[in-house]
This record gives C-alpha cells, sequence and structure tokens, in this order.
C-alpha cells in the first residue's frame, strides 16, 4: 500500500467519525455535559379527612437511593416527595419519567381506592428545565396536579 492509499484512507476515516458523532457529544466536547443528571423534587400531598395512602410501587427515573414503599405512606394532611432524574438522553435533551402507584385506606382499614402519580423532567441543551405530573384516582378521590405536585382530596 502507497502512502498516497493511507492518506485517502485516514481522511474518509476522519469524515465518518466527524458525520458519525452526535450533536451531545459535540457539546460535551466544548466543556459542557448535557448528561447532568438533574434532579428534580416532586411532592404529593393527601388532604384528604380521613384516608391513608399505602405506597404500592415505585418504577422509573428516581434519583437514588431508589424510594422504600414504607417511608412513603401518607397519613391523611400529610405529605411525602419524591427525587425524579434524568436518566435518559436524545441529542438535545435529557428526560425522566417516574411512577408511584398508592392504594387508598380508610380508617377501618379496608381498600376504598387507588391513585397512580406520574413525574417527568425534561431538560435540554439550552438548560430549559420542563416538569410536569400528571394523577388519575378511583374510589372516593380525586387527584389534582400543579408543575412538581399532586394533591389527593376527598371526592
Amino acid at each position: 500500500m502507497n502512502i498516497g492509499m493511507v492518506l485517502v484512507l485516514f481522511i474518509l476515516l476522519v469524515i465518518v467519525m466527524s458525520v458519525s458523532r452526535s450533536p451531545d457529544q459535540e457539546y460535551k466536547q466544548r466543556g459542557n455535559d448535557i448528561r447532568i443528571n438533574d434532579v428534580r423534587r416532586f411532592d404529593v400531598y393527601n388532604q384528604t379527612a380521613t384516608h391513608t395512602l399505602i405506597a404500592q410501587e415505585f418504577t422509573g427515573a428516581f434519583a437514588t437511593p431508589f424510594p422504600i414503599l414504607a417511608d412513603h405512606n401518607v397519613p391523611p394532611g400529610g405529605s411525602t416527595n419524591f427525587q425524579v432524574t434524568t436518566k435518559s438522553c436524545g441529542y438535545y435533551y435529557c428526560s425522566g419519567t417516574a411512577t408511584a402507584s398508592f392504594n387508598i385506606y380508610n380508617p377501618q382499614g379496608q381498600l376504598i381506592g387507588a391513585v397512580l402519580i406520574t413525574m417527568y423532567i425534561k431538560e435540554t441543551i439550552w438548560f430549559s428545565v420542563t416538569v410536569n405530573t400528571t394523577a388519575s384516582a378511583s374510589g372516593v378521590v380525586v387527584a389534582t396536579t400543579s408543575g412538581a405536585s399532586a394533591t389527593i382530596l376527598d371526592r
């Protein structure tokens, strides 16, 4: 192989490498790291008169340490919070989604409803952050959301 052929192959390799590099890799090379694992707090408020929220399952992009079910049972008038992180990254953003499900019990210990709360965070390479919470409830309660919080109320 002559020197001309080696030079052509090297130039082709450089072109292929620059085309295949993703924008977030280029962004990191400029001294910034999009994969900063931003963490945001989400609050859950139990504004029912007598019902207790018992945590059933947590899934998704919770920050470490992962939440323990028993630590997030919420008595009437109480609250709990979760730390959600950006775990999945695309070209121009990182995002994370986490869900928390609760059963609703009356003072006699009877199961009377359920709540599913979804918490979402998205951060772009321009450092704009979006947080959103959705909640669905069944049984004797309703759920409202605003930004990074969910409130459980008597129906």
